[in-house]
């Protein structure tokens, strides 16, 4: 599958999937840490979460500087301060991270830049490590090979995207806190190397400890 400038359309995509759980933060770290470089159109949503010590429902929105090609913070609820004091134990209770941005002027051209914004954050998870945030599989998203599909609201002048490979977290059982990984991929996907990789960190997953690099 080659990137082109162009995220193509389809009409339909049909998923395959591939689970592996439970799945815990470390587990998430050990996927993000050991994936494999691409360099086809990306997406992702995380959220990192503080234990102990915050302000009930407080939040910041996590940024990505591509030319310092470090992380930062947007304006943030029911707490006035900024990413040095979060370093030093800031008491927000949810950092997220979400690529594109929801209010993205150009997705397409977003999603073409994905891989590198992902190495980014790849890079500089300690950034999370050091202020005492952990990655929750609450909410955990990374999308490869973006396309185009139905608007889901046709005549509001809004585009719908889809992707062909898909990593996420979903609940284990109806009604319980615990999260599965689950790989979807459409089958003109299934021998990319993104595929193979995913499939090769799930055999290893829960049986390595996370390394910060």
């Amino acid at each position: 599958m080659v990137l082109t400038d162009d995220i193509p359309y389809a009409d339909k995509l049909r998923h395959d999937k591939i689970e592996k759980g439970p799945v815990e933060s470390q587990d998430l770290l050990y996927l993000i840490q050991y994936a494999l470089p691409t360099q086809a159109t990306t997406s992702f949503e995380m959220l990192f979460s503080l234990k102990n010590g915050y302000i009930p429902k407080s939040s910041a929105q996590v940024t990505i500087d591509r030319e310092k090609r470090k992380l930062g913070l947007k304006e943030f609820s029911l707490y006035n301060s900024g990413v040095e004091d979060v370093l030093r134990g800031g008491q927000l209770e949810m950092l997220k991270l979400r690529f594109p941005e929801i209010n993205s002027m150009d997705a397409k051209k977003d999603f073409a830049w994905g891989h590198e914004a992902f190495k980014i954050v790849k890079d500089n998870l300690d950034f999370f490590h050091r202020a005492g945030y952990v990655l929750s599989p609450e909410s955990f998203r990374l999308a490869h090979y973006i396309v185009q599909v139905p608007d889901q609201f046709p005549g509001f002048f809004t585009r719908s995207y889809g992707q062909k490979i898909l990593v996420r977290t979903e609940s284990l059982l109806a009604g319980k806190p615990e999260r599965k990984l689950v790989l979807h991929f459409t089958h003109d996907a299934t021998d990319t190397d993104e595929v193979r990789g995913y499939q090769e960190i799930f055999n290893r997953v829960n049986s390595s400890p996370p390394v910060f690099l």
